[in-house]
Formats: C-alpha cells, sequence, structure tokens
C-alpha cells in the first residue's frame, strides 16, 4: 500500500527568505491603506505604525471636526497616504 505526500507549504514569508516584494506594489498599497504594504513586504512593525497612526489621526480628526478644528486636520490626509505610500515604496527597494 502506498500512500502519496501531500505537498508543503512553504511557512516562511519571503521576507526572511530573502526575497524582495515588488516595491511599486507596495507603495499603491500603502497608499490606499497605510501600512498594508509595509506588511506585504515584511515589515511588520513598521506597517503597525502607520496603520495605527492613521486610524488615531482619523479618529481625533473626526471628533474634532466638531469643534470646527478638525477641519483644518481633513487638509492632512492626502499628505499621510502619500507619505505612507512613498515610505512603503523606498524600503521595499531596501
Amino acid at each position: 500500500m502506498s500512500f502519496a505526500m501531500a505537498e508543503e507549504t512553504p511557512t516562511v514569508d519571503a521576507a526572511k527568505q530573502g526575497t524582495s516584494f515588488n516595491p511599486i506594489l507596495a507603495g499603491l498599497l500603502s497608499f490606499v491603506i497605510p501600512g498594508v504594504g509595509h506588511l506585504m513586504a515584511g515589515q511588520q512593525s513598521r506597517g503597525l505604525g502607520w496603520f495605527i497612526g492613521t486610524v488615531v489621526f482619523y479618529v481625533i480628526t473626526f471628533f474634532l471636526t466638531a469643534f470646527l478644528v478638525g477641519i483644518l486636520l481633513w487638509l492632512f490626509i492626502p499628505f499621510i497616504h502619500i507619505g505612507a505610500g512613498v515610505d512603503a515604496f523606498l524600503q521595499a527597494r531596501k
């Protein structure tokens, strides 16, 4: 009786194997959702920092909008997304 061995899936992510993630895709992912491109490129702590920081900024901006101060903070949101995208692109190129 012979048993066929199931093909094992790799358990080590791309960053630990030394393969790089596409920098353009990392930048685009982090532009849409800050931190996701970093996570996909294998930089978990940096990605979580961008993601959590952006969520906190959104929440603070939302609540401060009631006091009219948050309206000015909404103007900074595009810069956060652009900065996250550029950072993810540069970090994935390393």
